[in-house]
This record gives structure tokens, sequence and C-alpha cells, in this order.
């Protein structure tokens, strides 16, 4: 620690850049609200954190110097904390120390400066606003605090405009002072005593101010003892959303915030492993994100809950289901191995990058002595959690801590709900005794606990070229180890380089030399698994026997790598089962295979034309992006690299039935409205394919010219189709999982309106219901102008999204629309004139209906596998 107070950590890695953060332990609740007539301070902190880059006492030009050292510039701001970083070559440091020195302790602050800069920040505020989801999180925050009153972190957009110059240099005199600082040097440095040196010389400037302590966000949040939760519901301008914040406030002690980040991601589970499964079950929610943030010496943990749906939203039944999870939870924990796998995916997630793991082990012993466990420190502690600790959490989260905030549309449509918005408080003490129920019944139906987590060991290796993090831990039972071994590349690796990369590693399993290698690891019961992330190449091994065992066959395999040179041959082998794999439309998400073959048999094709992709990315078909190929790696997607999991042995089985055969005419299904119930199962069922889960798709083909009238108007009734889906097929019948309605004009010419959905029910149900929900929106009154608007509004975004730049996979076709010509054509549209051109393409289409299912246990499928 410097003399005026100012914190220092210098972490001496080995890496090519050099990082300097420094953290000012100040931020949005240190501002004054309204505490004296006239004085408001809301939103001043992230003003300061852009004010402090127009000019120092000693860099009146700052920008100016930084742009010619090329150093990287970036800074936040947060409830309790604003951070300033600067990235650079080594040979840069002293001119970083400098001027973010002189940032922090000098800044110039002119007047012209802060009226100048109102409107940025302001423009951040609104743009921050369009999110429902952060919206969301800062008014329950504001509206749940005690101190503060209700006001949005970050300040409203009138209280930003309305600050004056001196109020903005008494915050800043106020709060920044150097003891409020702690500085972080990563990387880059030959002589940390000489860094050492140049930081006392440039921090050792910054005045110390006799400021007030740091407010305590646990007198803000934390529920008094007795108090009953209240739920706080909001109309707010967002259309057609019903979104539900369910925070549980937990007193940040040293761990608190590491098991939270644990069982974060445990309730972020998919599919049948969920913890959250019986909400989506039961029709209550239609999706649930859980987050973990802390505020200084306060954590939340939250769950998101959309609640898109018409109709009556049962809020109760929602808090009582989430007060059963945590119930369970706090009686067993989490299963041992699904504990272990969710640190070793954290680990090995956060130790990627430049020796980051060596950065966190540094920093972890600072965090021990300063607190300073945010400081990228968290593999090391998250790694260290036990599952008692993770339990113990759970039984915090009572259902008299939690905290819900619901948002439903209002009508009016404010600019800023929260400006004129309309709230009801609803007490919960009636609905308590249920939840408290439904809590203590999960927690009493499960006694045992699991034995807490023992990490098996861990093992660094640096090589030449790359960075090498393996880990090993207990695997699924006592007889078995897991290890994991990453590959952290110097840079980023290129499309191209990561398809030569993963070609070469089919090569190396190929090649004669290492047969006798993976023939050993075979029979010893080892599995390699292969895995990519944009900068990461990632190896996992699962493997029977002592952790030493899983080790050392990582380091034979390390070691035959390191040595292994590609052969011509074998190389030219793995290119064509490369391409292969690409043929044979793998893909695990059924009702996305349901989609593409339909698409196939629409188009005529039995075969993938793989050479257009990989020359050229105006040439991708979207067909296959929307089967789910570019979910994971849109960037490969561009390049032709169309990743998914090839290991699916069963699918690769059903392929042949999946595309038609050379020749072979496409099947006719008959038209079905008003006489639905008296659909055959052959006419109504198309091809069917047999696979362990089961999806059914219905397309209808269109004529319809990309960016016409007609375009457009499928477009908005596509938005209009997926919600009605939901609300029919999936929460009013219970048919599907998921699914979704959708319009796409195809690389071939012509375009589909397709409705897809992933379900373990009768396929022939969910194929009815498909049909029925489109008869009923076309030929009856079940569509309003409030699903017209919304849907709209909806189609401007994504294209107000496309125009800002996030085009993705669309961009070929998208760089062809005409914005002025679109305007006017959506501003023409009305429901009746969508529903008119929808319902005249549909029933002049030469081809009506083509319906595929897939499934395997549904006797109208057994019936059908080979009748296509």
């Amino acid at each position: 620690m410097l003399p005026n107070g100012v914190q220092v950590i210098l972490v001496p890695v080995n890496t090519k850049t050099t990082i300097v953060r420094t953290r000012v332990s100040r931020g949005f609740a240190d501002e004054l609200m309204n505490t004296n007539p006239g004085l408001n301070e809301a939103g001043i902190t992230h003003l300061l954190e852009h004010l402090l880059f127009l000019g120092t006492k000693s860099f009146p030009e700052l920008d100016n110097e930084l742009k010619k050292n090329a150093i990287r510039t970036n800074a936040n701001t947060d409830w309790d904390e604003t951070n300033y970083y600067e990235i650079g070559s080594p040979k840069t440091l002293e001119t970083m120390l400098k001027t973010q020195a002189s940032m922090l302790g000098e800044p110039l602050l002119r007047d012209n400066d802060i009226k100048n800069e109102t409107r940025p920040v302001t423009e951040e505020l609104q743009m921050r606003s369009v999110n429902p989801y952060v919206e969301l999180i800062w008014l329950s925050l504001a509206v749940h605090a005690r101190q503060r009153g209700e006001h949005l972190m970050a300040g409203e957009v009138h209280e930003v405009r309305a600050t004056s110059p001196e109020t903005v240099r008494n915050v800043y005199k106020r709060l920044y002072s150097a003891d409020n600082m702690t500085l972080v040097v990563i990387g880059g440095m030959e002589d940390p005593a000489a860094t050492q040196a140049m930081v006392e010389a440039e921090y050792g400037k910054i005045p110390k101010h006799a400021g007030p302590p740091p407010n305590s966000m646990q007198e803000e949040f934390m529920p008094k003892p007795g108090e009953t939760p209240k739920l706080v519901k909001i109309k707010s301008e967002i259309p057609g959303r019903r979104l539900l914040n369910i925070q549980f406030p937990i007193a940040n002690t040293g761990k608190t915030e590491h098991a939270a980040i644990l069982l974060k991601r445990f309730l972020n589970r998919q599919g049948a492993g969920s913890p959250l499964a019986e909400l989506y079950a039961q029709g209550l929610v239609t999706k649930v994100q859980t987050d973990v943030d802390t505020y200084r010496d306060q954590t939340f943990l939250r769950l998101i809950v959309d609640l898109t749906m018409k109709g009556e939203v049962k809020v109760n039944e929602v808090l009582e289901g989430v007060s059963s999870v945590f119930g369970t939870i706090a009686a067993k924990g989490l299963p041992e191995t699904v504990l272990n796998e969710m640190k070793l995916s954290y680990a090995t997630t956060h130790a990627s990058g430049s020796g980051l793991m060596e950065v966190a082990e540094e920093l972890s012993k600072a965090a021990e002595k300063y607190g300073l466990d945010n400081l990228d420190a968290h593999p090391k502690l998250v790694l260290s959690v036990t599952g008692e600790e993770v339990k113990e959490l759970a039984s915090r989260l009572t259902p008299e801590a939690a905290q819900p905030t619901m948002v439903t549309p209002n009508a009016k449509g404010t600019l800023n709900p929260f400006i004129k918005r309309q709230v009801e408080i609803v007490d919960l003490a009636p609905q308590l005794p249920r939840m408290q129920q439904a809590f203590a019944e999960a927690k009493a139906a499960i006694p045992t606990p699991p034995n807490p987590f023992l990490l098996g060991g861990r093992q660094k290796f640096i090589g030449d070229k790359k960075s090498v993090a393996i880990i090993v831990a207990p695997g699924k039972d006592d007889s078995k180890a897991e290890a994991m071994i990453e590959f952290t590349f110097s840079k980023g690796l290129s499309a191209e380089e990561k398809l030569g990369l993963d070609m070469a590693l089919q090569a190396f399993r190929l090649e004669p030399a290492n047969a006798l290698l993976f023939s050993q690891l075979d029979e010893a019961g080892i599995e390699l698994d292969f895995k990519f992330n944009p900068s990461t190449m990632t190896m996992s091994v699962s493997a029977s026997g002592e952790a030493a065992g899983a080790q050392e066959a990582l380091f034979r395999v390390l070691a035959a790598l390191r040595k292994y040179e590609p052969k011509a041959a074998t190389f030219e082998n793995a290119k064509g089962q490369f391409i292969k794999r690409i043929e044979d439309l793998p893909s695990t998400d059924v009702s996305r295979q349901a989609l593409i073959i339909g698409f196939n048999q629409l188009m005529g094709q039995n075969t993938v034309d793989l050479s257009s992709r990989i020359e050229s990315a105006k040439k991708i078909d979207f067909e296959l992006a929307k089967a789910g190929f570019a979910k994971s790696q849109a960037s490969w997607a561009v390049k032709g690299v169309l990743a998914g999991n090839w290991n699916d042995a069963a699918l690769r089985q059903t392929v042949p039935l999946m595309l038609p055969k050379a020749g072979e005419p496409l099947p006719k299904p008959t038209v079905h409205d008003e006489k639905l119930a008296d659909a055959k199962y052959p006419e109504l069922m198309g091809r069917v394919v047999p696979v362990d889960r089961q999806g059914v798709a219905r397309l209808y083909p269109v004529a319809v010219k990309q960016y016409s009238e007609e375009y457009w108007a499928f477009q908005i009734f596509s938005q209009m189709l997926s919600k009605r889906l939901m609300e029919v097929v999936r929460t009013e019948m219970g048919l599907v999982y998921a699914v979704q309605g959708g319009f796409d004009v195809l690389p071939s010419g012509g375009a589909v309106l397709y409705m897809v959905g992933d379900t373990s029910h009768n396929a022939f149900k969910v194929a009815l219901g498909f049909t029925a929900t489109l008869h009923d929106m076309l030929y009856t009154d079940k569509l309003t102008d409030a699903d017209f608007k919304s849907s709209i509004s909806e189609t401007v975004q994504g294209i107000n999204k496309q125009l800002n730049g996030a085009k993705g996979r669309f961009s070929a076709l998208f760089d062809q629309m005409d914005p002025k010509d679109t305007a006017l054509k959506l501003k023409g549209m009305s429901l009746t004139k969508v529903l008119d051109i929808v319902r005249a393409k549909l029933e002049s289409s030469p081809q009506k209906l083509d319906a595929v299912a897939v499934g395997k246990g549904d006797p109208v499928c057994e019936n059908l596998l080979t009748k296509p």
C-alpha cells in the first residue's frame, strides 16, 4: 500500500500484453439522493467515468496520447465500484501508469466537456432501457431498496441532463480519494521492482480526501426480521411481455458469491436434468434465466422468469414452484457428479486466455489479503466450494427472503416506465404459508446429503506456443476420475485455421503410427473428445481408475500430439471424413431435424452443396443454418464449417430414411382445414424417422419474392404464429416442450412458412394442433390489432438490429434490402392486409402442405416408419 492509501497488486506473469486496471471502490450506491433540497447526484458516478477520459492537467489531449501509443481503454460503473482499464504492449507500461494516474488524480472536468458528455451518457441510458431484462433488474433493485428509494441505477435521462458542473466536481472530490483505489498491473513487466517504483512515482501523487465510508448494501436490501415479502407489479412499455424477477438478497460472507455461481449454473441446466423442469412441464413459464450479481457486501441470486403468454398468469404457482426447488436443494444439495462437472466447466472456461489460471492464482492470494475476490480470482475460489456450502446457501433462499418484481405491459406506452409507471404492491402474506409448505415438503423429501466435493488434483504445463491447463477431479463414481486438458493459443484462430486444426486432429486419430496408443486407451476405458472455442482447443478425457491414471493418459496423448506431423494421405482421409460428417446432416435437436427433412423434401435435395458454402458466405443455405448447424458456431457457418454432434450413431443410421432417394417422387399430402378430425395418419404425417425423442414440422411452400410486400406480410404473420403456437399447442394443449413458427426465403428461390416443435407426446396430435392453429388464425377472429402491433414492432426491431451491424449469417441477402422501401411497405400494413395476403398465397400454393414427424415409441410413428 502506498502512503496515500492506494493498494497495489503486481502480477508479473509472462504475457505479451500488459493490463493496468484501477478500481475505485465507489459507485451508484454512494450518490446522494435528495438529501438536501435541489441536490440529486443520480447518475454522476457514471458521467464521471466518461469525463475522466476527456483530458487531465498533464495530458489535456489524453485521447491523442493513448492513440499515439496504441493503448486500448475501457471503463464501467456499477453499484459499488468504478473500474478503469488500459491495455497495451509492455513497452507502454510507464505511459499507461502516467495517464491512468493523471485521469484519476487531476482530471480537468471542464464545464463544456460536462455539458457535451451528457448526450452520449443519456443515449447509453436510453439504449439500455430497450433491453427488458436489464430494465427489470434495475427496476427490481430500485423498488426493493430502502434508503435510496425509488431510483434507477445510473439515474434517469432528465436527472443527468439537469446535472450542474459544480455538483459533478463535488462528487469527484468526495469519492475519488486515493484510499478508495486499488491498482492491479498484470503481465509484461521484466522487473517488478522497477514497476513498483513507477507506481509509487505516479500513483503516489493522487490526493487523499477525508470521505465517508462506503454504504452497506445489506442495509438497503436484506429483509428485516418478521418482514413479509411483497410482490411489486410495474406496468411498463415492454410490448406483450410479462417478466417476473425473483431476487434473493444474500449477505456476502466470503464464499457466498462463489457458491451462488455454482447454484446459478445448476439452475440454468436445460432438458430433463433441469431442476426447473416442472415449471416448464406445467406451462407456468416459457423461459427462466438465473443470474448472480454482487454489490459490495451484498450478493443477489435472481431468477428472471418469462411469462410471455395470454390469459391468466399464475405467479403464485411459480413462487411455490421456486420455493419447492430451493427446498429440494437445501435438503440434498447438488448431485456430486453434477457439482464436479460444473466446477470443471467453470474453471476451464475462466482459464482460457493467456495464462489466466496463473493470473487467477496470483490474484487469489491478493484477494485473501485485500478482500478483492472479484479480480479474476473466481476459478480457484469456485473450485474450493463444497457441496455443504451450496446446501447452506440454498437453505437461506426461503420464501421470506424472496423479493419478486413483475413487469406487465402498459397500454399507454410511456417512454420511460420508471418515470410515469403504475405500481401495484401485493402483500404475499396470504400466499406465504403455501410457499413455506412447498419449501418444507421438498426439504423433508430427501434427507440424505451427498458427500462434499474433493478436488483430485491439478497440474499445469506451459508449452512453447501454447499454454496448457490440466484439471483432474473425481468422476461419476468413486472408481472413476475425469480429466480435462486445455490448449490456449497465443492468438485467436481464424475460421480457416480452426477448420485445418480440426482436420489435423482427425488425421492424428487416423494415423497408423498412433493406432497402438488409441487401442491401449480404448482398452483402458478412456474416451477422447475434441472441442473448440474461438481461441482454444479443449480435449476432454474420462478414465476408469485413479486420478493419476487419467493424468498419465493425458500426458501420453499430449506427447504424441507434440511430435505429430500430419501425412498427406492421412490428412486427405480425415478431410473426406470431415465432409461426410456434414453431408450426414447430424443434429441432436429433433425439432430441427424434422425441419431440415422437410426442407430437403420441398427442394428435392438429397445432397448438401458443401463447396458453395466454403467458397462464399453469400451462398449459405438458410435452411441448414436454421437447422441448427450455426447455432453455437455462427462464424464457422460463414466459412462452411457446420458444427454438430458427430457421435450420434442412431441418427446416422436414420439418414437414408430422411432423404428422398434419387428419382423418388415427393409425397403429396392432403390439405386439411375444418375436417381435421377426419384426417388419416399417413396423409398427415409425411416422412417418419425413428429417434429417441420426437419432433414435428409442418411446412407450407409459397412463391414470395425477397423484400416484397408479400414477404413482409409473411414475416409479420410468422411472429404472430410463433406466439399463437406457444399459447395453444404448448400451453393450452401441453403437447410440446418447445415450438416455433417462422418464414424463410430459400437460396433456391421460393419460400416456406413453417411450424416446428419438440415433443414427447403423440406426434399426430401435434401435427393436428399445428394445422388447427394455422386454420384458426386465418379463418377465425382469433387475432387482434394488439397482436399485429406487437408483431410489427418486433419486425422493426429486427430490422434495426440488422442496420446497426448485427447481420450475422443473414448479411448477404440483407444487403439487398432498401430501408426506405421497406419502411413504406411496413407503414401500409394492417392486420386485415396481412391475413389477406397470407390466405391468398397459401390457398394458391401448388403444394398445399408437407409434414414430417420423427419419433420412437409413438404407435402411429411405428406403423409409418417405412411408409413415407
